[in-house]
């Protein structure tokens, strides 16, 4: 009997041997996925490929995820068209730092991969994609102004467009193919809350340094045609400019009665 019972229990012990070891390699096989899974999120979401128009400016926020690595830094310069360009410098700096990291030019295709120094710690990135001429602009080293006249009240029965109404003053910038985007979003009363009438809608504009530009003219006119049976109250017209990597943005808000 006490034979039996020694035997039995080694038996249980090489089995439970065998189920700690299948543990650890469903734990290892677990920990492998998941980190591929991470990476390649991670990648996609900090390391994938950016489209720019030359003279654009764009932060990446690079995490810091285990060892110490150098991270890539990879886009595809294009002209308003989407059509690639190449030869064009792009250059890479912390934010708010002006000391160029690390730059390359983009290939006949438009392409750039940039290998940062390496990293120890979660970094914010500026990423500066050159213009045509190759002379790389800094965020805001461009003197411009978006001024729109504000605060219009629109009757629906006897005005049938909510138009974009002012002049981008401009003091030294050449401005071509500058991109604005702008959206429209109405508040809603009864549940409080600003509702999207329609997203962004691109525009492209091209300024001389020392002149204004007004609106609406013959090459930019951004209005909306106001539906009979449109909401009464707050609407607003969002504007967001990239102006040769320098951004700016403006809420020009307006009523609309019965």
């Amino acid at each position: 009997m006490g034979t039996d019972k020694v035997r039995a229990d080694e038996i249980d012990d090489v089995e439970e041997k065998k189920k700690n070891k299948r543990r650890i390699v469903f734990a290892v096989v677990g920990i492998i996925i998941i980190s591929i899974v991470m990476g390649a999120w991670v990648y996609e979401k900090y390391f994938g490929t950016v489209l720019l128009n030359p003279g654009e400016q764009y932060t990446v926020n690079i995490p810091f995820i285990g060892a110490s690595n150098n991270p890539i830094i990879s886009g595809k310069a294009i002209d308003a068209t989407g059509k690639a360009v190449k030869d064009i410098n792009v250059t890479v700096k912390y934010k708010g730092n002006e000391t160029v990291l690390a730059w390359n030019v983009t290939d006949k295709e438009g392409y750039y991969k940039i290998v940062l120094p390496e990293i120890k710690t979660a970094k914010s990135y500026n990423v500066y994609v050159g213009n045509y001429d190759n002379s790389t602009l800094t965020l805001g080293s461009n003197d411009y102004t978006l001024n729109f006249n504000d605060s219009k009240i629109y009757n629906k029965s006897v005005d049938y467009y909510a138009v974009l109404e002012g002049t981008i003053k401009n003091k030294d910038t050449n401005i071509e193919d500058g991109r604005i985007d702008v959206n429209l979003k109405y508040y809603n009363e009864s549940k409080p809350g600003w509702v999207e009438i329609f997203d962004y809608k691109r525009y492209y504009v091209n300024v001389v340094p020392n002149s204004d530009y007004g609106f609406p003219n013959d090459e930019f006119n951004v209005s909306w045609e106001i539906p009979g049976d449109a909401a009464t109250g707050k609407y607003k017209f969002y504007i967001k400019t990239s102006f040769n990597a320098k951004e700016s943005t403006k809420t020009i808000n307006f009523n609309i009665t019965a």
